[in-house]
């Protein structure tokens, strides 16, 4: 499977998003396992041929640094039509060294496409969520996603409208 970070006036959020986790992994270890699990949840979907059709709630199973599997849902997102299938990959860090944080994970958003043959994955937006005892960050919180989930199905309609916008060619792929 491809998977291919969308790239708007030259840069890529999904891609800024990780590179950003990554930094701050080497001073945080709730960032570092965030991080890693996020990556190996990536290199497992670029690893299958195909995501199942009537995707609603798919599960990976991954084995953590400690050998515990952990499991990551991959859900479908209530779409707005009901030609448009928008998904997130969702990586929850439930144990925090934070004290007022209760637990938290990240998000990519992201639709399929097949292309020449093969089922692309488009990541379109990321962000981290939040479950702590501050009420107005888990509002923040609620917020970004909602508009990071807009943002999505906006970039998906846009896609389907112009497609060759968005298809990477060459050494850009």
């Amino acid at each position: 499977m491809i998977i291919q970070f969308l790239y708007e006036d030259g840069r890529s959020q999904v891609h800024d998003f990780l590179q950003s986790i990554r930094f701050q992994a080497e001073a945080d270890s709730d960032y570092a396992h965030t991080f890693e699990g996020m990556m190996k949840v990536i290199a497992h979907l670029h690893q299958m041929k195909w995501l199942p059709y009537n995707l609603k709630n798919y599960w990976i199973s991954l084995k953590t640094t400690n050998g515990y599997k952990k499991f990551h849902p991959l859900q479908s997102i209530p779409s707005p039509s009901y030609h448009l299938k928008l998904y997130e990959i969702r990586y929850n860090h439930i144990y925090s060294t934070d004290p007022r944080t209760l637990h938290w994970g990240a998000r990519i958003f992201f639709f399929r496409e097949r292309v020449n043959k093969q089922q692309v994955l488009f990541l379109t937006r990321a962000l981290m969520v939040y479950d702590t005892l501050d009420l107005e960050l888990n509002r923040k919180s609620e917020e970004l996603y909602e508009v990071c989930r807009q943002l999505s199905f906006e970039i998906y309609i846009d896609f389907l409208e112009n497609p060759s916008k968005y298809l990477l060619r060459g050494k850009d792929s």
